[in-house]
C-alpha cells in the first residue's frame, strides 16, 4: 500500500488501525462481563480499553488523515470512496470518547444507572468501526485508492526504474 507517512518501509495508518479496532470489542466484551458477573475488575477493563482506544484511535487517525488529505485528488472517485471510512471512524472515536468520559468518573465505585448508556455507546461506536473497516477495506475502495490516488507514486516508480535502466545501458556502453 502507498503511503506518505512511513516508519521505515511499513505504512503507519494500516499498522496502527488494528488497536483501536481491537479495543473497541474489548470494551463491549468488558462491559458485557461487568453486567454478567458483577465483578469491577470488568468494568476497569472496559473503562482503560475504551481510554486506551481512543488514544490509538487518534494516533492512527493522525498518519490516516496525512495520507487521506495531500495523497487523494478532491476531484477523484477515490476522495469520495475513501472519505466514508473516515466519516464512520470519526463518529467511532466521538462515541468512545463520550463513553471514556461518561464511565471514568466511576473508577472506584461502579456504575448502575449508566451501564446501559456505556453499553450502549460501546456497541454503537463498534458498529460504526465495524461499518468503517468493511468500507475501507472493500475492494472498491482499494481500485479507486489506487486509480486516482496512487498515478504519482505510480510514476515515480516507472521514473526511477527508467533511470536505473538508462544509468545500466550508460554503464554498459
Amino acid at each position: 500500500m502507498y503511503s506518505k507517512v512511513r516508519l521505515r518501509t511499513e505504512p503507519v495508518h494500516p499498522t496502527l488501525v488494528g488497536f483501536p479496532i481491537a479495543l473497541c470489542l474489548a470494551v463491549l466484551t468488558g462491559y458485557v462481563a461487568y453486567a454478567v458477573t458483577g465483578d469491577p475488575f470488568w468494568f476497569q477493563f472496559g473503562l482503560l480499553c475504551s481510554l486506551v482506544g481512543v488514544i490509538t484511535a487518534i494516533a492512527a487517525r493522525i498518519p490516516g488523515l496525512l495520507d487521506w488529505i495531500p495523497g487523494i485528488p478532491r476531484d477523484g472517485h477515490a476522495n469520495s470512496a475513501s472519505a466514508w471510512p473516515t466519516v464512520l471512524n470519526v463518529l467511532a472515536l466521538l462515541l468512545f470518547a463520550v463513553d471514556a468520559l461518561i464511565v471514568s468518573s466511576a473508577w472506584t465505585t461502579t456504575l448502575s444507572t449508566d451501564m446501559a448508556l456505556a453499553m450502549g455507546l460501546a456497541l454503537a461506536g463498534l458498529i460504526f468501526t465495524g461499518a468503517a473497516s468493511w468500507v475501507g477495506a472493500s475492494p472498491s475502495t482499494k481500485r479507486l485508492a489506487i486509480a486516482d490516488g496512487h498515478r504519482a507514486a505510480i510514476m515515480e516508480i516507472v521514473r526511477r526504474r527508467n533511470a536505473a535502466e538508462s544509468w545500466r545501458s550508460h554503464r554498459a556502453a
